[in-house]
C-alpha cells in the first residue's frame, strides 16, 4: 500500500500526510493558508515499508 509522505527538515524522517497541513504524528509542514504548487511537490506516495517515522505508522495502524 502506498501512502502520501513528506520529509521533515530537522531530522530527516519520511511521515505519512495526514491534511493539507499535518502528517499522521502532528508535525506542521506547510505553515501557510495557501497550498503552492511547490508544497504538492514535496508530497511523494511511498510503499509502507519505507516509511521511517514510526509515531505515524503507528497512528495509521490504530485508525484500521
Amino acid at each position: 500500500m502506498t501512502f502520501p509522505t513528506v520529509v521533515s527538515k530537522q531530522d530527516h524522517l519520511i511521515h505519512i500526510v495526514k491534511n493539507q497541513r499535518k502528517t499522521e504524528c502532528g508535525i506542521t509542514y506547510h505553515h501557510f493558508t495557501i497550498v503552492n504548487r511547490s508544497d504538492l511537490k514535496r508530497i511523494k506516495f511511498i510503499r509502507e515499508d519505507s516509511i521511517t517515522c514510526a509515531t505515524c505508522l503507528q497512528h495509521y495502524l490504530n485508525q484500521k
